[in-house]
């Protein structure tokens, strides 16, 4: 009888469907991870188009922008729009990554920061250890910058 029951039960258990199996949580901020950034020419104006820092490196300049939650704890709240700058590796062949730059602040814009830092790392005293090693940062890593929320060119917040 005991036989019978476990049976019954274990075929009832069947008729249900699935194989038991917790299903994965979904991860709200999923969406935000898996995007491409589409990277683009700069508008002069967001990054100083007449300084000397744009001058010298417009060529190996692009910009984006990036989604990002309104807030990260409630995703479904919608989102905000940041802006992205890169100058690019002076020698794409040995570029080892990226480096993020931030003005810090409060309320510093931080678009034009990787190219005004490109810039000046590009033109240090090559007679220097530092020096040297500022170079070779500007030729193996794309330098980073960005408008942190409510900044520059990035989504307001009111």
């Amino acid at each position: 009888m005991a036989g019978g029951l476990a049976a019954a039960a274990l075929a009832a258990l069947a008729a249900c469907g699935g194989d038991g199996a917790v299903p994965a949580p979904v991860d709200p901020l999923q969406p935000y991870r898996d995007q491409v950034v589409s990277w683009h020419e700069c508008d002069p104006e967001t990054v100083g188009g007449e300084s000397p820092a744009y001058i010298t490196l417009n060529k190996r300049l692009s910009c984006a922008t990036i989604r990002v939650p309104l807030d990260y704890s409630n995703p479904t709240k919608g989102d905000a729009v940041v802006a992205v700058s890169r100058v690019a590796a002076g020698e794409p062949s040995q570029r080892l990554g990226a480096i993020l730059v931030n003005p810090g602040g409060p309320g510093g814009d931080g678009l034009a920061w990787s190219l005004n830092l490109a810039a000046l790392w590009g033109n240090a005293s090559e007679s220097t250890t530092t020096g040297q090693q500022l170079r070779t940062i500007t030729q193996r890593y794309d330098m980073i910058g960005f408008s942190p929320r409510g900044v520059g060119a990035s989504s307001r917040m009111y």
